[in-house]
C-alpha cells in the first residue's frame, strides 16, 4: 500500500465532506433531518461521525461551511460580540458556552488533560444511569467553573485590573 502524504492524510474523503456540508446547513434546510438518518446515508456508524466532530479538520470546515451560510462576517462578530458582552457582564453561563463554541475554544478537540480525557478510555458498560449522569454533571461543572474563572480574569483585564491568584 502507498504511503500517503501529509497534504493528503489532512484531506476529508467524500463522506466527510458531506458530514460538514450537512452540519453546516441550518437546521430547517438539512436532509436528512437527523445525524442518525446522515449515518444510514452516507453508510458510517454513530461513532464514526463522533470522531469527525472531535477532528479539528472537520470542526474547521464546519466552521467555514455555517459562516458561508451566515453572509457577512461584520454581522457574525457583531452578534459574537453581543453573546460575548451578555456573557461576562451579565454572568451568563449559556452565553459564555455559546460563545466558547462558536470561536471553537469548547471543543472536545481543544481540551486536554480534563476528567472526560480519562473517561474516554471507559466503555462505560458497567455504569448505572445515576452514576453516568453524575459523571456528566461532574465534568460538566468543571468545565463552567474553568470558564467562569477565564472570563471574570479577562473581564478585569479589560477594566484595566490585574487579576490576582490567591492560594
Amino acid at each position: 500500500m502507498a504511503k500517503l502524504t501529509e497534504a493528503q492524510r489532512r484531506q476529508l474523503n467524500e463522506k466527510q465532506l458531506t458530514y460538514v456540508v450537512w452540519a453546516g446547513t441550518p437546521k430547517g434546510l438539512r436532509h436528512p433531518d437527523t445525524e442518525e438518518e446522515l449515518c444510514t446515508v452516507i453508510g458510517v456508524g454513530r461513532t464514526t461521525l463522533w470522531r469527525w466532530k472531535q477532528d479539528p479538520r472537520v470542526l474547521d470546515a464546519v466552521r467555514y461551511v455555517t459562516l458561508q451560510h451566515a453572509g457577512d462576517p461584520d454581522k457574525v462578530g457583531k452578534i459574537l460580540d453581543m453573546v460575548f458582552n451578555k456573557a461576562v457582564l451579565e454572568g451568563d453561563l449559556k452565553a459564555a458556552d455559546l460563545w466558547l463554541k462558536a470561536v471553537g475554544v469548547n471543543s472536545m478537540a481543544a481540551r486536554e488533560n480534563t476528567i472526560l480525557d480519562a473517561l474516554e478510555e471507559d466503555d462505560f458498560a458497567n455504569y448505572s444511569d445515576e452514576e453516568l449522569a453524575r459523571l456528566r454533571d461532574e465534568a460538566l461543572a468543571g468545565a463552567a467553573e474553568d470558564e467562569r474563572i477565564a472570563a471574570a480574569k479577562q473581564a478585569l483585564k479589560d477594566r484595566g485590573i490585574e487579576p490576582t491568584v490567591v492560594e
